[in-house]
């Protein structure tokens, strides 16, 4: 009955494992924009009101969440070095998107175990 949705709940879990410590904005931006999708398809899909509920409960956040402030100087010296990519992930604190999204894994973990239960 809820294979579909257990498949989404495992794919997003993996995901966020496989990012590992060291993630930029790039894939944060990805699995935030996948939690919001796969979540969105979870509401819009259950019509077990003992498990809706917990759907509910999912975090989601957004890149806005994460960011920590604007460096001019830093700008600066990204643009003539050539590593705007690297000032661009200095905008964001990444261990606060990293216990985020640590909560965003245990809450699919425990929805997983509902619907294996």
């Amino acid at each position: 009955m809820y294979n579909n949705i257990l498949r989404q709940v495992i794919d997003i879990q993996n995901q966020i494992k496989n990012l590992g410590e060291d993630f930029g904005a790039e894939e944060l931006h990805s699995i935030l924009s996948y939690n919001a999708e796969i979540k969105k398809y979870l509401v819009n899909t259950t019509t077990d009101n003992f498990i809706l509920p917990h759907i509910n409960e999912i975090p989601e956040y957004k890149m806005k969440d994460f960011k920590i402030g604007f460096d001019f100087i830093g700008l600066l010296v990204g643009l003539f070095s050539g590593r705007f990519e690297s000032f661009n992930d200095q905008k964001y604190d990444f261990s606060k998107a990293e216990v985020a999204l640590h909560k965003i894994e245990n809450k699919y973990a425990s929805l997983e175990q509902m619907l294996k239960g």
